[in-house]
C-alpha cells in the first residue's frame, strides 16, 4: 500500500509540475521573416516594450536580442498584467507643487504670457509673480506626442544623486514667516555676491540634501529656482521663479545648468543595458505612478529619455531554472550622470505590484529623433 501510495504521489507531482510548467511558460511561436522581439511582444502582449519577457524565456536560443531567425521556435510566457496607467502617447502630468500647511491652493485657471512677461497669480492670499512660467511647465510626454519628451520642470523635480559638494552658497534670509518658508514670487537673500561672481539675472537651483544612498552619494532634493534681482559685494537678493517646496533659511543653491531636453519619440530598442533600482526619492516602496526612482548605471550607458522596464526574476519548487520574468513597471529617465546613477519617473505600474529597491531594470525604449 505504501508503495502504491508513493507511486500515486510521484505521479501527482509529475502532473503538477507539468501543469505549472505549461501555465507559466505558455504557448510557442515560430519566427517568420521580418520579425523582431518587439514585434512579437506587440502581437502577444499589445506592448512592444515588454519584449524582455520573451527574451529572458528564450535566452538559450537567442545569443543577441538584435538577431532572431526565421524558423526559431520561442516560448511565449503568458502575461495578462494590467498597466496603471496604460502607456499611451497622451500627455501626462507629473506631481504638482507642494503647498505649505495652512496655505490654500490656487484654483487651476489658464494663465498665458509671452516669453519674459510677468504673470500675476494669487497664492494663499498673496499676490505673487512668475516671470518665466513657460520654462517650468507641469506636463511632459511619455512617448513623444509633443516635441519634447519631458519638461524642464520634470528634470528639476526629480533631483539626482551626487557624491560631491555641489553647493555655491546658502539662503540666509527670507522675507516671509520663517516657519512657512518662501514660495513663488517672493524674495530671498543669498550669502554670495559680486565678489563671488553672482550677477543680476543669474539663476540658481535651490535644494537640500535628503538622505544618503550607500555607495553612491547624497540625494539632491530641488526646492525651486531663483533669479538674482539685486547683487551687492557679498550678498544678493533673488526672486523665486519656480517653487516646488517652500524655501527656508539654510537651503543651499547652485547655478542653474543648461537643461537639454531630448526631442522625438520613444521607440523600442534592443540594447543590452541592465541595472537595478538603488533608491527612491520618497522613502518606502513605490505603489503609484510618477514617483521618482534612482537607478544604476548612469551615463554614458543611460541617456535622457530612456525607457526602462522594471522586473523581477522568479523561481518555483519542482521547476528547473528561473521562471519567466515578472514585469512590475516602467521608468522614464530624466537625469543621467557620470557617477553611475540616473533618476526618472515611474510612469506606470504593471499588475498589482509595487516597485522595490533592488528590482531589476532593462532598457526597452530610447528617443528617436
Amino acid at each position: 500500500m505504501c508503495k502504491s501510495k508513493g507511486g500515486e504521489v510521484k505521479k501527482f507531482l509529475i502532473l503538477f509540475v507539468l501543469f505549472i510548467g505549461l501555465s507559466l511558460f505558455g504557448e510557442t511561436y515560430t519566427v517568420v521573416k521580418g520579425d523582431c522581439l518587439w514585434f512579437i511582444a506587440e502581437r502577444f502582449y499589445k506592448d512592444p516594450f515588454l519584449w524582455p519577457i520573451i527574451y529572458e524565456a528564450n535566452k538559450d536560443k537567442i545569443e543577441d536580442p538584435h538577431w532572431i531567425y526565421p524558423g526559431q521556435v520561442f516560448v511565449i510566457p503568458p502575461y495578462t498584467g494590467k498597466e496603471r496607467p496604460v502607456l499611451t502617447t497622451s500627455t501626462l502630468e507629473i506631481p504638482g507643487e507642494k503647498t505649505p500647511e495652512g496655505v490654500s491652493t490656487p484654483e487651476e485657471t489658464p494663465v498665458t504670457a509671452q516669453p519674459g512677461e510677468s504673470v500675476a497669480i494669487e497664492y494663499g492670499g498673496r499676490r505673487v509673480f512668475n516671470p518665466e512660467r513657460e520654462h517650468f511647465q507641469k506636463k511632459f510626454s511619455v512617448t513623444g506626442l509633443v516635441k519634447e519628451v519631458f519638461s524642464k520642470k520634470a528634470v528639476l523635480l526629480a533631483g539626482f544623486i551626487t557624491n560631491q559638494r555641489i553647493e555655491t552658497g546658502k539662503i540666509v534670509k527670507t522675507y516671509t514667516d520663517a516657519k512657512m518658508g518662501a514660495v513663488l514670487g517672493e524674495k530671498v537673500v543669498l550669502n554670495k555676491g559680486q565678489v563671488d561672481g553672482v550677477m543680476v539675472k543669474d539663476k540658481f537651483v535651490v535644494f537640500r540634501y535628503n538622505g544618503k544612498v550607500r555607495g553612491y552619494g547624497k540625494i539632491v532634493d530641488v526646492l525651486g529656482v531663483v533669479q538674482i534681482t539685486e547683487a551687492e559685494q557679498n550678498s544678493a537678493i533673488a526672486e523665486i521663479i519656480a517653487s516646488f517646496t517652500p524655501i527656508k533659511n539654510g537651503a543651499l543653491f547652485y547655478p542653474l545648468p543648461e537643461l537639454n531636453i531630448p526631442e522625438g519619440e520613444i521607440k523600442p530598442v534592443l540594447e543590452n543595458v541592465e541595472g537595478r533600482i538603488i533608491a527612491f526619492k520618497e522613502k518606502g516602496e513605490v505603489n503609484r505612478p510618477f514617483q521618482v526612482a534612482f537607478i544604476a548605471p548612469g551615463a554614458p550607458d543611460v541617456k535622457l529619455g530612456d525607457l526602462f522596464l522594471i522586473y523581477r526574476t522568479r523561481k518555483a519548487r519542482g521547476v528547473k531554472g528561473e521562471l519567466p520574468i515578472l514585469p512590475v513597471g516602467k521608468i522614464l529617465i530624466v537625469n543621467s550622470l557620470d557617477n553611475g546613477t540616473a533618476s526618472g519617473y515611474v510612469v506606470s505600474l504593471l499588475g498589482e505590484f509595487t516597485v522595490k529597491v533592488g528590482d531589476r531594470v532593462r532598457l526597452v525604449g530610447r528617443v528617436s529623433e
